[in-house]
């Protein structure tokens, strides 16, 4: 049986209802999880020094207003997944710099799915230190997954069939307990075979 795993999670919101909805929405998901908020982030940067973070969820504006601050919570918090919390209109450029991003619009069961989601990827993560080490190849298929690439686009990189990349994306996820995508990505990133800037969420 899994471990449950306390979730840590940070929000930098100034509007408090936002904050409270984002906070409701949290506790009526999972009730392992733990809400801190910040109100701008240089106050979480002085936190960050000695307390890790899960996930963060930020208001963009953060991310083109102070862009200096948050490229040092990038650095600090490298191994956390960075959400936006999105409810009016930022460039394409600002929004790329985040993970994922949610929408104030997004109904209870959007919002939970999601959260869902993005728990049992860092669960598997934390599980990671008892499960099967993935071989050289697979931990390239895993790069070329994080990367965007598809089944016949990986194939044709490393030069083998698209059945055996299929073989190797079924034994990835038995040995990471990880099916997404996006979890996939975290995992990679969270194990240093690659970066934010080279992953799908670029």
């Amino acid at each position: 049986m899994r471990k449950e795993v306390k979730i840590s999670i940070a929000i930098v919101e100034p509007s408090d209802i936002i904050f409270e909805g984002l906070q409701l929405f949290l506790n009526k998901t999972n009730k392992q999880i733990q809400v801190s908020r910040f109100e701008n982030i240089c106050t979480l940067l002085e936190i960050v020094e000695n307390e890790h973070f899960h996930i963060l969820i930020l208001n963009p504006y953060f991310a083109q207003a102070e862009k200096n601050q948050f490229h040092r919570l990038q650095q600090k918090c490298s191994n956390s997944h960075f959400v936006a919390i999105v409810y009016q209109y930022y460039p394409k450029e600002i929004i790329r710099l985040f993970d994922d991003k949610i929408s104030i619009t997004d109904d209870f069961a959007t919002f939970s799915s999601f959260i869902h989601k993005l728990v049992d990827s860092i669960a598997n993560i934390h599980e990671g230190s008892t499960a099967e080490a993935l071989s050289e190849r697979e931990k390239e298929v895993l790069i070329h997954i994080a990367s965007g690439l598809s089944n016949k686009e990986i194939a044709d990189k490393l030069c083998i069939s698209i059945h055996t990349v299929i073989s190797h994306r079924k034994k990835i996820t038995e040995k990471t307990r990880i099916k997404s995508r996006s979890g996939l990505t975290i995992y990679a990133i969270s194990n240093k075979l690659i970066s934010i800037e080279h992953s799908f969420y670029r």
